[in-house]
């Protein structure tokens, strides 16, 4: 759980876990105890960091941290606005109804055909 999930705001990259969130990570980490694993391969997002480093913690595995692993970019101009705020909406809505053109961009986010090239690549590399 992050401090933008419990305001329901359209979250940044550094957008931190609230203390039930660490909590979360925390019991996350104790299910990898007794499971050997070379690396933990992160999302360099803050709240994700956080999540890795709970779990590195218990497992002294290194964390690598990738950008293709990200979630989906937004338009910036969204950022930090609650759901249901009108011109966030206005913005979600025209994203909506290009969805399936792979050349729209609004302004500067990832479409979705952007978002599935870079996480493929990712996945591809592992």
């Amino acid at each position: 759980e992050s401090e933008g999930n419990v305001s329901r705001r359209h979250q940044t990259e550094t957008e931190v876990l609230t203390q039930h969130g660490e909590a979360q990570a925390g019991k996350v980490a104790t299910r990898f105890q007794h499971i050997k694993i070379d690396r933990i391969i992160s999302s360099p997002m803050t709240r994700a960091k956080q999540t890795a480093q709970a779990i590195a913690s218990v497992t002294n595995a290194p964390i690598l941290f990738d950008d293709r692993f990200k979630e989906i970019k937004h338009p910036q101009i969204i950022e930090g606005l609650h759901h249901l705020d009108p011109n966030a909406m206005a913005v979600k809505k025209i994203l909506e109804q290009h969805i399936e053109d792979p050349d729209f961009h609004h302004s500067d986010e990832e479409n979705y055909f952007d978002f599935i090239s870079r996480v493929s690549n990712g996945l591809r590399s592992l």
